[in-house]
């Protein structure tokens, strides 16, 4: 949605700072899927807002909680998908297709992190820090928040704490918090309340801080 009026997304085929650029079939702007600003077009310098993130999520633990889940299948194709990413991946000097614009020093370019938007905040929480330390809380841009991710099923997320409020344990896709509450780690339900999750996205480095070059950092060091 964008001043009250819906848009089709499609995908244009074109790269911005090595990322996707999308497109609208009512307007034809071109959309940053990376931060949803407007790159070209009647729309040019707008800013779709940022979902709630899905987190990666294996396939046996997604059934486990959403048991009545849809599932979309290509009729006949029966192979199993492999990426062609995987050399890619396992590259450590390669950073997209075109040369970085802004190259921040303070981590290795392909180290994964976790991007947290708070208001006009962007932070990056370092992948290795949330493996060792399964929770981590912060204050950003004013708000307390903590971000997880389940050592067992690596299922990651960012929520807002509220007041008085810290995270205990997250395991078995559960947050538990100080009040003894529990909540769903994938969507932050809970019995009778909720926590408001904030968007995440799971990156490299070098393109969140290429997108977001102001970021702030959490490592731990």
């Amino acid at each position: 949605m964008l001043d009250g009026k819906e848009l089709t997304i499609g995908v244009s085929g074109m790269l911005w700072k090595n990322s996707l650029v999308m497109y609208d079939r009512e307007t034809e702007t071109l959309w940053s899927h990376f931060t949803g600003e407007g790159l070209a077009g009647p729309n040019k310098g707008k800013t779709l807002k940022m979902l709630r993130s899905t987190p990666r999520v294996k396939w046996p633990d997604w059934v486990a909680a959403y048991p009545d889940t849809k599932v979309l299948k290509v009729d006949g194709m029966t192979h199993k998908v492999v990426s062609r990413y995987a050399g890619y991946f396992r590259d450590p000097s390669k950073f997209g297709m075109r040369p970085v614009e802004n190259s921040d020093k303070r981590l290795r370019g392909k180290a994964l992190v976790l991007g947290v938007l708070v208001g006009d905040t962007r932070t990056a929480i370092s992948f290795d820090l949330l493996a060792e330390e399964v929770i981590v809380e912060a204050n950003v841009g004013g708000q307390r928040i903590a971000v997880y991710m389940d050592s067992e099923t690596r299922l990651f997320g960012a929520v807002e704490l509220p007041d008085g409020v810290e995270v205990t344990d997250v395991s078995e896709r559960r947050i538990t918090t100080s009040d003894g509450k529990s909540y769903s780690a994938a969507d932050g339900q809970g019995d009778g309340d909720s926590l408001t999750m904030l968007p995440a996205i799971r990156t490299f480095w070098f393109a969140w801080s290429d997108h977001h070059p102001e970021t702030e950092l959490i490592t731990g060091r």
